[in-house]
């Protein structure tokens, strides 16, 4: 398993230098706020549905229908997260007022932007990486994954944490980046992948042209997710109470999720047969830090707004550690 490591360690440099110039940008050199907030409405609004139009239109038909077990593993998982939370919230003394905040951290997990930067780097990073997981398969699944988790956490996470129980517009259902999912799903099930191929038609340019622009989703995606770390605000001096309410949600997100998924793997041959790509995301939806954005919900709320910067803050550091753990031991355990 030894080996897995240098590979491992290059791709977790190239994330520390892509989210430590957004860190390094937003905290000491005073780029402001909404530098960052003009790139990530780009992320959302253009390059990443382009991104998922590119990768997903040159698709055939049976990887879309592989890919259509995703939105159930979404309740799958957030249900299992929701159970082991709110054990959580019991075992350690949550006050009831800051339960659904606390539940809500626990279960809703950054599903997206994390798992796509992941997947393009550890595939330029180590050899044989995209060939064994099928690329872009994975971004595929993350999409699909998206697809109906991204409803979930804007309108169950968001309510959870302001407690308003009012309806939800349908654009907040209807996002940029599920117009781009779709789409790349329609024009896969029309057939435009000889269109796109074909050097002598407009549309293989066109297409090309999108991947390009597509492409640099990833390490903007790192740099805003550095600068919205550099960004947190917290107290040094929390209660004891508010230090477990920031630092216990690691035990579901990086122990028990990660763990639990592992040991079935290991211990299931029947799992093992599954696509390697299939596999993967399973593994990295498995172990996610929180969703970065319940900094904004929860100061805009104003509920447990200096524990959840605490939380965030410490749970995306420890990531950098836990992951690689993690990925060896899968990727050791898929005998890659």
């Amino acid at each position: 398993m030894t080996h897995y490591f240098l590979p491992v360690l290059y791709s977790l440099l190239q994330i520390l230098i892509l989210a430590g110039i957004g860190f390094v940008l937003r905290r000491f050199a005073g780029w402001d706020q909404s530098i960052f907030s003009g790139i990530s409405r780009l992320i959302v609004k253009v390059t990443l549905p382009v991104m998922f139009v590119s990768r997903m239109a040159s698709m055939n038909r049976s990887d879309l229908i592989s890919g259509a077990f995703f939105p159930f593993y979404t309740f799958i998982i957030l249900g299992i997260s929701f159970v082991l939370s709110f054990a959580a919230s019991r075992l350690f003394r949550i006050p009831r007022e800051s339960r659904r905040v606390y539940m809500a951290l626990s279960s809703f997990s950054n599903v997206g932007y994390i798992p796509l930067a992941l997947t393009d780097i550890l595939a330029s990073s180590i050899d044989g990486f995209g060939e064994f997981f099928g690329f872009p398969l994975p971004s595929l699944y993350i999409g699909s994954f998206i697809f109906t988790y991204s409803p979930m956490i804007w309108s169950l996470g968001s309510s959870m944490i302001t407690g308003a129980s009012g309806g939800r517009r349908l654009k907040q259902f209807i996002t940029p980046p599920v117009v781009g999912i779709f789409t790349g799903v329609l024009l896969s099930i029309l057939g435009s992948g000889p269109l796109i191929a074909d050097s002598r038609l407009p549309f293989h340019y066109i297409f090309g042209g999108l991947k390009t622009l597509g492409s640099v989703t990833s390490p903007l995606v790192l740099i805003v997710l550095g600068a919205m770390v550099g960004e947190l605000e917290f107290s040094r001096s929390l209660s004891r109470r508010k230090m477990v309410f920031a630092l216990s949600p690691m035990l579901i997100r990086y122990l028990a999720l990660p763990a639990g998924f592992l040991t079935l793997l290991n211990t299931i041959p029947a799992l093992q047969n599954l696509a390697p790509a299939f596999l993967l995301i399973l593994f990295m939806e498995s172990v996610v830090p929180p969703a970065a954005n319940f900094s904004i919900i929860t100061k805009n709320a104003g509920k447990n707004e200096k524990e959840t910067a605490m939380s965030l803050l410490v749970t995306y550091a420890a990531y950098l550690l836990i992951f690689p753990l993690y990925l060896m031991i899968f990727l050791h355990l898929l005998r890659f």
